[in-house]
């Protein structure tokens, strides 16, 4: 009767430790497909990140030429402003000297009015 019992205890104990073994068997092979899934994933994380860095680096550089026209222009400018602002200065130097002109004019003709004036009333 105790063979019996520790037979089916045996055999209990077996049909257990075969149930565990196909549970481990199966969590392995789970575990080795995450394992692959998770390489997968970080092999396309690497990749990406990759990308993303050419195209932030090709942004930079774009960016970087863009700036570069930009002060090229605003260099170019500030050279017109300048030559502008001497031109206008000239032009107003200019016009100041012809008005002078014109007034010493104005007044030496009618210095010769007066003069003619008094020349016919005498």
């Amino acid at each position: 009767d105790i063979n019996k019992q520790a037979e089916h205890f045996e055999q209990k104990l077996r049909e257990n430790n075969e149930k565990l073994q196909q549970e481990l068997d199966k969590q392995t092979e789970n575990d080795q497909k995450l394992r692959e899934k998770n390489e997968k994933l970080l092999h396309e994380l690497a990749k990406q990140k990759q990308d993303i860095n050419k195209q932030a680096e090709q942004f930079e550089q774009k960016l970087r030429e863009n700036n570069e026209k930009l002060q090229q222009e605003l260099d170019k400018q500030a050279e017109n402003d300048q030559k502008l602002r001497e031109k206008n200065e000239k032009l107003q130097q200019e016009l100041a000297k012809q008005k002078q002109d014109i007034n010493k004019q104005a007044e030496q003709f009618e210095q010769k009015l007066r003069e003619n004036n008094e020349k016919l009333q005498q």
